[in-house]
């Protein structure tokens, strides 16, 4: 058995991050690089009863870049030690190891449960690793512009495709939508995803990150569903999802200026 001492510990959470905050940027060209399976943008997201407009998938290349950052900081000597590192470091390297595998699995399997099963844990980290940030006083420029929206974002977009990716998966698999009209079909996917969305974001106190996210998918999900499958009440539904977590995200902030406030 291997005991590892605190020091051992912290070079292994720095390295972990290191390299897999690089993977990120690698892995999606696996398939152009090597011919085996086929690139994700051609993976067919079109299965999802409601897909975000192509657009917002450019998060991901911010969501990215703050994850490098973020490792290459946390890996220098000075942040060995540093308590929101230690706190945080094994959930943001579980994250973007699962990214990475997850990436991986599409291109070369496809769709499939193993992808939902994949996003679940990876939503499952990167929730716990902004949760966790949240308990931290963040001082510097550093933990308030990289390392808060690096784990706001990657949590608030997973909330919305963990519900998206199960429903493309179904669709892929039963090659319809279980004999459920699109709109119903649809609400299976976008209510739930709503629900989670806005209890973190009571539950965080209004983080306007992980709330930009959740809007970010939410609003290029109804410029798609006008531009390419236009349904009345689908877009009201979004159009009002998105109202109601703009005014949650506006009156829980509020609520909790007012709480902390000494008059």
């Amino acid at each position: 058995m291997i005991i590892l001492t605190n020091k051992s510990k912290d070079r292994l959470r720095q390295g972990l991050n290191l390299f897999f905050a690089i993977t990120q940027f690698i892995v999606p060209q696996f398939s152009k690089l090597t011919g085996i399976g086929r690139s994700i943008s051609d993976m067919g997201s079109s299965n999802a009863p409601e897909m975000p407009m192509g657009y917002a998938f450019s998060i991901w290349f911010l969501i990215f870049a703050l994850a490098l950052y973020y490792s290459v900081f946390q890996a220098r000597p000075s942040q060995r030690k540093n308590p929101l590192f230690r706190k945080i470091g094994f959930l943001t390297a579980g994250t973007f190891s699962v990214s990475s595998v997850w990436m991986l699995c599409a291109q070369i399997l496809g769709d499939g449960w193993h992808l939902v099963a994949l996003i679940l844990v990876m939503q499952g980290f990167a929730l716990a690793a902004f949760l966790e940030t949240l308990k931290f006083s963040l001082e510097s420029k550093t933990e308030k512009f990289i390392i808060m929206p690096m784990t706001a974002l990657f949590a608030g977009w997973l909330t919305l495709a963990v519900f998206l990716n199960a429903t493309s998966t179904i669709t892929a698999l039963t090659g319809g939508t279980l004999g459920l009209s699109h709109t119903v079909y649809a609400m299976f996917t976008l209510l739930p995803a709503s629900a989670a969305a806005l209890y973190v974001i009571i539950k965080s106190r209004g983080n306007g990150w992980y709330a930009g996210a959740v809007l970010w998918g939410l609003i290029a999900v109804l410029l798609n569903d006008i531009d390419q499958t236009p349904s009345v009440v689908v877009g009201s539904v979004v159009a009002t999802l998105i109202v109601v977590v703009l005014c949650t995200l506006i009156f829980t902030r509020s609520h909790y200026r007012l709480a902390v406030s000494p008059h």
